[in-house]
């Protein structure tokens, strides 16, 4: 919250730190702005979203939604999240899931992930969208129906889509 409003400041994203002292004398320096790192299994990602992605793939794409992501350790197991206090809503892996999912469809990545083309007949760039959310309409029904897969993840798989 702190983050989104400094924006609104006259010196734009500068916060001053406040010091609470508790009622049994500990202290403690707000707001918090470090990053936290988050591991999440790749197998946790691919098996909600139902797309076989590859652990490269799958950090491009969190990249992708301003999400510094890398493989952890030294096999692909595992997918470690840098969390910028500017995500706010990132407060589980079912929550970099859903911005994978949200990059998948609204950011133009489905291309990537069904190896399609992108070109100009496949995507329509919206020049002064409302928001970053809206920037690209799709021609086609994959999109929606990737979107209408992950709000029905709960369901048992496998999930057919046909086009």
């Amino acid at each position: 919250m702190v983050t989104t409003f400094s924006t609104y400041c006259k010196r734009k994203f500068e916060v001053e730190p406040v010091e609470v002292i508790s009622f049994d004398g500990n202290s403690s320096v707000y707001p918090d702005l470090s990053e936290y790192n988050m591991e999440v299994p790749l197998s946790y990602i691919t098996g909600y979203i139902g797309v076989p992605l590859e652990a490269d793939e799958v950090t491009n794409l969190l990249k992708r939604m301003q999400l510094n992501a890398e493989r952890a350790g030294s096999g692909t197991s595992y997918i470690s999240v840098s969390v910028p206090p500017t995500r706010s809503d990132i407060l589980h892996p079912c929550y970099v899931m859903e911005v994978m999912i949200e990059g998948i469809v609204f950011h133009g990545c489905i291309f990537e992930v069904l190896n399609r083309k992108e070109d100009k007949s496949t995507a329509v760039i919206i020049g002064n969208p409302g928001s970053s959310d809206f920037e690209v309409v799709h021609t086609s029904l994959m999109p929606g129906m990737l979107k209408t897969v992950g709000h029905n993840k709960d369901h048992p798989k496998p999930i057919k889509i046909h086009s």
